[in-house]
């Protein structure tokens, strides 16, 4: 009886005996990632680390948007870093595992598809709320990451998720997805003041809009308090185009 263990036994030798001089780069990187799959599905979780290490040499790191092999070959990595983190939920996994699986999932959600990459992104959110939960200096390590990222993210598909970056901005005004907010926000200044309008007092709004139109100190809140990465994100917003947002 052939088992599914035997098939991917099978296919592991396909690609070890496979001539990669006959291969393109991009050939190549497909290759790898899927070697890097099988062993992962084969429990060989550090030759699978290997494999996909040298599949991530073979991206053009200056591609933007991603190329299609690239957000493949990230969200399988992203995937098995993921699976290990969530088999071992523990600080030194969360730095380990976590943290790199995150960063995968914000290089596959580059791809010029916001339907792709909405599930990629539901997959940081749910990943960066387990890493908090490890402990403050996997906490520490996820804002850096973020911050980081998030100049090269595709703001656009990014929009559908503002409900749910203002919640992670309310719960840790100083965390990372500020960033990326901020990103959005110079992107699409009207989208982000859509969202914030439920959340801000329509009275600190039009304070913070004439603020920025008269060029005059904007209403400041303390740092610890929770509106207080709001209220940067609407300034920011404001003289990105303040036309817009008037």
């Amino acid at each position: 009886m052939v088992t599914s263990e035997m098939i991917r036994f099978q296919a592991l030798l396909i690609t070890e005996a496979a001539r990669i001089e006959d291969f393109s780069r991009d050939q190549c990187c497909r290759l790898f990632y899927q070697k890097g799959s099988i062993l992962s599905n084969l429990d060989k979780n550090e030759d699978a680390m290997h494999a996909f290490s040298v599949a991530a040499t073979m991206v053009d790191p200056t591609s933007s948007p991603q190329l299609n092999t690239a957000c493949s070959m990230f969200k399988t990595w992203a995937h098995h870093l993921d699976d290990l983190f969530f088999s071992e939920k523990h600080e030194a996994s969360a730095l380990s595992r976590g943290l790199p699986a995150i960063n995968c999932y914000i290089e596959a959600a580059r791809v010029e598809n916001e339907t792709r990459a909405r599930k990629y992104i539901a997959r940081i959110l749910w990943t960066a709320k387990h890493v908090v939960a490890s402990g403050i200096y996997a906490a520490a390590g996820l804002d850096g990451v973020l911050r980081e990222r998030s100049r090269c993210i595709v703001p656009f598909n990014w929009l559908p998720w503002l409900p749910q970056l203002m919640t992670e901005l309310q719960e840790r005004p100083n965390c990372g997805f500020t960033a990326i907010v901020q990103r959005i926000a110079s992107a699409y200044p009207l989208q982000i003041l859509s969202a914030l309008r439920p959340l801000l007092d329509p009275a600190l709004i039009d304070g913070v809009i004439e603020a920025v139109a008269r060029n005059v100190p904007v209403p400041s809140l303390s740092d610890d308090h929770e509106c207080s990465a709001l209220v940067k994100v609407l300034e920011n917003a404001c003289r990105t185009r303040l036309t817009d947002v008037r």
